[in-house]
């Protein structure tokens, strides 16, 4: 497990959606092939934020969590990359 206050934050102390893109390849080599759910769900285990922040939603979007959309944007930006596909 990763202490989520070694990673870089925001000013709320909420990990940034880059601070999640190692984290993800470290997770990712554990099986062959993921859904991406599972793969953000993993990511997020693997991190072990406190409840607190994985029940975080955006203001403007009370459905969207915020820990999961920083870790799908960097997933997204893995796949664009070419680092993950």
């Amino acid at each position: 497990m990763i202490d989520y206050t070694t990673l870089k934050h925001q000013a709320d102390g909420t990990p940034t959606w880059d601070a999640f893109l190692g984290i993800i390849l470290k997770v990712a080599v554990e099986r062959q092939n993921w859904q991406s759910s599972e793969l953000i769900q993993r990511t997020l285990e693997e991190v072990n934020l406190p409840q607190s922040m994985l029940q975080m939603h955006y203001p403007q979007k009370s459905h969207d969590l915020v820990m999961r959309n920083r870790v799908s944007f960097a997933l997204s930006d893995l796949a664009i990359s070419g680092l993950l596909d």
